[in-house]
């Protein structure tokens, strides 16, 4: 058995609190990407291209296509919309 000073102790239902495994904030990891999936479908992520990620009002970065970050949120996304329980634990 292991032991550590950290965990997430509801992983199991990580849909309650996804922030922990999915960057969908900008308060834990990925905040730039966080804050991007934050404003999807606002129309804001279409402004300010031209900017530093950093420089942008608010600052966000677009995941890469096909990367990490990219691939959690299309699992996530998938979850949100699953209604067969089974199913969508097994996409956690």
């Amino acid at each position: 058995m292991g032991h550590t000073n950290w965990g997430i102790a509801n992983v199991g239902i990580s849909f309650i609190q996804p922030m922990w495994l999915v960057p969908v904030e900008p308060e834990r990891w990925a905040p730039l990407e966080g804050r991007w999936y934050q404003l999807r479908g606002t129309g804001e992520n279409d402004k300010e291209q031209e900017l530093d990620p950093w420089q942008r009002h608010p600052p966000r970065l677009e995941p890469e296509p096909g990367g990490p970050v990219a691939r959690l949120w299309e699992l996530y996304d998938q979850g949100k919309i699953e209604t067969d329980a089974m199913k969508r634990f097994e996409l956690i």
